[in-house]
C-alpha cells in the first residue's frame, strides 16, 4: 500500500475574523486550540484508504476504505481561494462512519483529484461496479 499524499491542516486556515478578534482580545491565548488541532492531526491518502490520525497525548485514528467511497466534495471560502486552502468531505457507504472531513487542506483541488482517482482505481481493481441513478 503506497502513500499517494500526506499532509496536515494549513496554518493559513487559522486566519479568520473570529480568531483575529479573539486573539487580539485574549493576547493570542484563543489561538492555542486551533494550533494544537493542526499540530495533532495528520492526513494520509493511500492506494486503498484515507487515514486521519489525531492526538498529542492520546491517539485516535479514523479511516475510510476507498471502495466504500460514494461521493467527494471540497469547499473553499473566499479567503481559502485566495490562499489556496479548503475542506474536503468524503461521503461513504460505511455504517459506522458516514463521512470523513479533511479540514484546512492546502491545494484542495489537487488532493480532491488524488482521492477521486485512487478510489476509482481501487474499485476497478476490486471489481466493484458503481451505478448512477438519474
Amino acid at each position: 500500500m503506497k502513500d499517494l499524499w500526506q499532509g496536515r491542516s494549513s496554518w493559513v486556515s487559522l486566519i479568520t475574523v473570529k480568531n483575529a478578534i479573539l486573539g487580539t482580545l485574549t493576547m493570542g491565548i484563543w489561538l492555542i486550540v486551533p494550533v494544537l488541532r493542526i499540530l495533532s492531526g495528520r492526513y494520509e491518502i493511500k492506494t486503498d484508504r484515507v487515514v486521519f490520525t489525531r492526538g498529542l497525548l492520546s491517539k485516535k485514528v479514523e479511516q475510510v476504505d476507498l471502495v466504500r467511497y460514494k461521493d467527494i466534495q471540497f469547499q473553499q471560502s473566499i479567503l481559502g481561494r485566495l490562499l489556496s486552502f479548503g475542506d474536503i468531505t468524503l461521503v461513504t457507504s460505511d455504517t459506522t462512519q458516514k463521512e470523513l472531513k479533511l479540514l484546512g487542506i492546502r491545494d484542495p483541488e489537487t488532493v480532491y483529484e488524488i482521492i477521486r482517482e485512487a478510489a476509482e482505481e481501487r474499485k476497478r481493481v476490486k471489481g466493484v461496479r458503481t451505478q448512477e441513478f438519474i
